[in-house]
């Protein structure tokens, strides 16, 4: 097996080359591809004499081997392994179960357990898989079921649990009957976690066990039939099976090393060739053995850094909190898919995304990526909040108080029967009105504005405006009103307006190492404000000529966000802006 360097410096240093820019705006997906292994195809031929029949790996599920593997068939007493889960993890050993006669009845193999006796449910399930009595499948589903269709009911489900997709149970004990069927497959996967449960285990591998009923009054003694155990030393387990319908049946498992094989063959010849069976197991087994080992795919714990556009990090710790583990031969392809996707913020332990392992073009395993730290978005909020923190607001005496207010093209009445606001709005002035992270339109004013429309029974319908086209858009009827943070100094005969809410100044805002403290300290600084602010025209008023004058530079920016991250940045000195935005 060949192992691409990557891979090899992947697993030693627990760490993924990770490299390219990737381009977000709220929703990252990415994926990379990795070949690790040799690409080729399993599915040599090993000449069995089944007609289906499969070997897989017990601890993943994944088919090492197959023939004819999903072909629907009966199965025959190889049906007891599920019976046994059910009642061990429904059941109580010390249970006590009477024999009804329609247990009694059936037909060989059987204990011939009489109407009426009671044996405890852990002496029933040693003569159900030693012996593969019949009558004990049917007492065991009658006292752990109530009814032979009702404890099948519970095979069924617990079949889908541990997905066995093509099964469909009937008969506690395997004798043929329409619609009783599974799959090579699913009885491998079946066996492959029956195999993992200890009392499971305990049973079927005794040789022999003896019993009483619960009077005391009849002994039996029943021996293991499965020679498996005995042909191969590393066998455990598990179940034999035979009809007239589904001819030889055996589920086996191999315990080698850590390796964990688990095989299945079915119609494996009819009488007299009761040996197929065992031939055909022990050649699935051997190759197995031979050709797969286990490899570490992806160790737990592993992480790697991933770039994060718009985050308040560059580059943050992902990783797994599981690895991956399988057998894999030389001829194997396999394969990791690595995606991505995510919203900031991100929290730690977070699922950001997953890696999917192929094998020979297959999916089988899917790991969750986590994690390991916290990142922000790197956007108005968190610079505004950032700078909170640190910066020292100063407050200027620039211009008198100025008010908002909301401006409107015409009254809102109510009395014309329309019951419907238009509100103009800027998305782009937090908090105000802005974009959140889910596309919808938020802040103070337009919350403001429904509470008002509650009250009035009207509906609100937020209409976002280019703020230099808000006369046009008043005039037009396009909207109702403008619902935003809006100064009506110099305005007063433009618009009718509301009763003011807000009382708004204008401070300047700079950072607390900056060595300025007062607006005379501003001389020779770069100032940067939001265009078509109340601060820009306070600062290009005649009363403040002298304060602008002294700036090295004034530049106006599209939005606060971008005045904000220019201060953070260092590219600008101060930002001067409506005290009700930096106010908390």
């Amino acid at each position: 097996m060949r192992i691409g360097s990557k891979l090899k410096n992947y697993l030693k240093n627990s760490s993924l080359n990770y490299s390219g820019k990737i381009f977000i705006c709220v929703c990252l997906i990415i994926c990379i591809t990795i070949n690790f292994l040799k690409v080729n195809s399993f599915g040599k031929d090993l000449d069995l004499k089944s007609k289906s029949a499969v070997l897989i790996d017990g601890n993943t599920g994944r088919i090492l081997y197959g023939k004819n593997e999903n072909e629907k068939m009966p199965m025959a007493s190889t049906t007891k392994i599920m019976t046994c889960i059910v009642a061990l993890e429904s059941g109580k050993m010390n249970q006590i179960i009477r024999v009804s006669s329609k247990a009694a009845s059936m037909p060989k193999v059987k204990m011939y357990a009489k109407n009426g006796e009671q044996y405890y449910l852990k002496d029933l399930l040693y003569a159900m898989m030693l012996e593969s009595f019949n009558d004990a499948a049917m007492i065991v589903a009658e006292g752990i079921g109530g009814s032979q269709e009702e404890f099948a009911k519970m095979m069924n489900k617990k079949a889908k649990e541990i997905g066995a997709k093509n099964t469909n149970f009937v008969t506690p004990n395997g004798l043929d009957a329409d619609n009783h069927y599974s799959t090579a497959y699913d009885m491998a996967l079946i066996g492959a976690y029956a195999t993992k449960n200890k009392q499971f285990n305990e049973i079927t591998n005794t040789k022999a066990y003896s019993f009483t009923d619960v009077s005391a009054k009849r002994s039996i003694t029943v021996n293991n039939k499965d020679m498996f155990l005995v042909m191969d030393n590393e066998a455990i387990g598990i179940k034999t099976g035979f009809t007239g319908k589904a001819g030889y049946c055996f589920v086996g498992a191999v315990k080698s090393n850590s390796r964990h094989f688990v095989s299945c063959v079915l119609a494996c010849g009819w009488p007299p060739n009761k040996s197929y069976k065992w031939k055909d197991t022990t050649t699935l087994m051997n190759y197995g053995k031979r050709e797969y080992n286990e490899k570490k795919i992806i160790a737990s714990g592993t992480k790697f850094q991933i770039e994060i556009p718009n985050g308040t990090k560059k580059k943050i710790n992902v990783g797994v909190s599981e690895g991956y583990t399988t057998l894999i031969s030389e001829d194997d392809n396999v394969k990791s898919e690595t995606n991505f996707n995510y919203k900031l913020p991100i929290k730690k332990r977070d699922v950001v995304g997953n890696i999917i392992i192929t094998i020979n073009g297959k999916k089988t395993k899917k790991i969750m990526l986590y994690a390991f730290e916290n990142v922000e978005k790197y956007d108005y909020r968190f610079v505004l909040k950032k700078i909170m923190k640190k910066l020292l607001a100063l407050l200027m005496t620039v211009v008198l108080a100025t008010t908002m207010f909301t401006a409107c093209g015409s009254s809102k009445s109510g009395d014309d029967g329309d019951k419907t606001l238009i509100m103009g709005t800027n998305a782009e002035f937090p908090p105000y009105g802005y974009m959140d992270e889910d596309g919808d339109y938020t802040g103070f004013d337009l919350e403001l504005a429904q509470e008002v429309c509650d009250r009035n029974g009207w509906e609100l319908v937020k209409k976002p405006i280019n703020w230099d086209s808000k006369d046009m858009e008043l005039n037009s009827g396009n909207i109702d009103c403008i619902w935003n943070g809006f100064t009506i100094n110099g305005r007063e005969d433009d618009y009718t307006w509301s009763d003011p809410y807000l009382n708004n100044e204008q401070v300047m805002v700079v950072t607390s190492d900056s060595g300025i403290e007062t607006l005379a300290d501003l001389a020779g600084k770069n100032v940067v404000v939001q265009a078509a602010s109340a601060a820009l025209d306070a600062l290009n008023s005649e009363d403040n000529k002298e304060l602008t004058d002294s700036f090295a530079s004034l530049t106006e920016n599209p939005d606060y966000n971008t005045a904000f991250m220019n201060i953070d940045s260092g590219a600008a000195d101060a930002v001067a802006v409506d005290n009700t935005v930096v106010s908390p």
